[in-house]
């Protein structure tokens, strides 16, 4: 009898219940379990692939996606694919040969006003992927190291700034010192013309100081809690009324969906940690009126504000690995910067 080879496949509509299923099957690694709900797949500019086998063809055994970013690159504006959802069920077996038939699938939606190399984050915690996608097999790409980032997650439980922040639809000249600030970041997220996000501003004699936007994607991509590492799933209901004095995320039961938006587009003169602490307070106040109850922000692991950031706002840390994703025989780009993705659109 022939075998019944595990293939991928573009995903539609139809697919989503599936999705579901492995991603819940598939957690990101860590002691809080998470997982995403996608709400779309395979839109333009967004290509998702399924693996499954013929004999069970609603039962994927693996994941992958795509999606087309419009970022600064040598303070250029480009549009390059992010590789994201890399999944593979428990007990099943992707092999070499099988992804590279995925990749080539991914390789063969690239338009050609795209860059020929792609970029993608992978958490710490996922030292499985991190060995695979690093050991240069034959017919998959090259991923080459370019960067860390650290993710903080916090409450919106925050005092008052301690200096005046305007919340205020951005003015013509602050939109282009935003994207000035933007522009000399490689891989910072140009902002989306579409989306109508609120943003704080703060100003220093009339000159803009620093900005944040507050970027709600609980609507199109969902994240629920999946479940907690042995220890702190035993623990957590001691834990959480001492987090909530200390003003650090509560830990929501299995299954929630996580109240969690992001800060994007932070920006600040000299990046002046200060400044940028002022902007996240306001800003988390008026995401705690829209009922959000968590906030993100990434940062590069080298980022001057950090350290004081970390201080000020005592947040949950996750760190990540950024790779350029290429052919062998294309080399990748080499930025004077750390790269600098908005942690919304990973």
């Amino acid at each position: 009898m022939s075998p019944d080879p595990i293939r991928f496949r573009p995903a539609t509509a139809s697919d989503l219940p599936g999705i579901h299923d492995l991603l819940r099957a598939t957690p990101l690694p860590g002691r809080v379990r998470l997982c995403f709900e996608p709400q779309r797949v395979s839109e333009k500019e967004h290509l998702t692939l399924v693996a499954a086998r013929a004999s069970d063809p609603g039962r994927f055994a693996g994941l992958a996606e795509r999606a087309v970013h419009r970022v600064w690159l040598d303070g250029q504006p480009v549009s390059i694919g992010y590789l994201g959802q890399l999944r593979k069920r428990p007990g099943e077996t992707l092999s070499v040969r099988r992804l590279a038939e995925g990749f080539r699938l991914i390789d063969a939606s690239r338009a050609p006003d795209q860059l020929p190399f792609d970029y993608t984050a992978i958490l710490e915690e996922n030292v499985a992927s991190l060995r695979l996608l690093t050991r240069k097999l034959p017919g998959l790409p090259v991923y080459t190291p370019c960067g860390e980032m650290v993710t903080l997650t916090f409450s919106t439980r925050r005092p008052a700034p301690r200096r005046e922040i305007r919340q205020m639809a951005p003015t013509p000249e602050l939109s282009a010192w935003i994207q000035d600030k933007l522009k000399s970041r490689p891989l910072g997220t140009r902002i989306p013309s579409d989306a109508s996000l609120p943003f704080w501003s703060a100003w220093d004699g009339g000159e803009p100081a620093g900005a944040v936007a507050l970027w709600d994607r609980r609507a199109s991509r969902p994240l629920r809690v999946h479940g907690y590492a042995p220890g702190l799933a035993r623990t957590r209901r001691l834990l959480n009324p001492v987090r909530a004095l200390l003003r650090i995320p509560r830990l929501p039961p299995p299954g929630r969906p996580l109240p969690l938006a992001f800060h994007s587009f932070l920006v600040a003169k000299d990046d002046d940690p200060a400044v940028m602490t002022d902007l996240i307070r306001a800003a988390c106040r008026g995401a705690r009126a829209r009922g959000i109850e968590l906030l993100s922000l990434g940062l590069p692991a080298t980022h001057p504000a950090l350290p004081a950031l970390r201080r000020n706002l005592k947040p949950e840390i996750l760190r990540s690995r950024l790779f350029w994703v290429h052919p062998p025989d294309a080399p990748p780009p080499a930025p004077a910067s750390a790269p600098h993705p908005e942690v919304a659109i990973l």
